[in-house]
């Protein structure tokens, strides 16, 4: 997975220094169909080392772990 899909976007939820390395919790925004705005949908902390894609690219597959256990729990 590359990109995020049209009109996706990440958002910073909180960042802090642990010792010298700046640690960020990062989500993954959907848009929502009936409202205004956007619902997180999966999140994960990341280093500010990693680049851009690898951090999309870890939420994406944790996005899509997410949908497919809901998913099999009600088949």
């Amino acid at each position: 997975m590359s990109d995020l899909p049209e009109g996706w976007k990440l958002k910073t939820l909180h960042a802090a220094y642990i010792g010298s390395e700046l640690i960020g919790l990062v989500a993954l925004m959907k848009p929502r169909k009936y409202w205004w705005g956007y619902r997180n949908v999966a999140q994960i902390s990341a280093s500010r080392n990693e680049t851009n894609q690898g951090i999309i690219d870890r939420l994406m597959d944790k996005y899509v772990e997410r949908t497919t256990k809901r998913d099999s729990i009600w088949v």
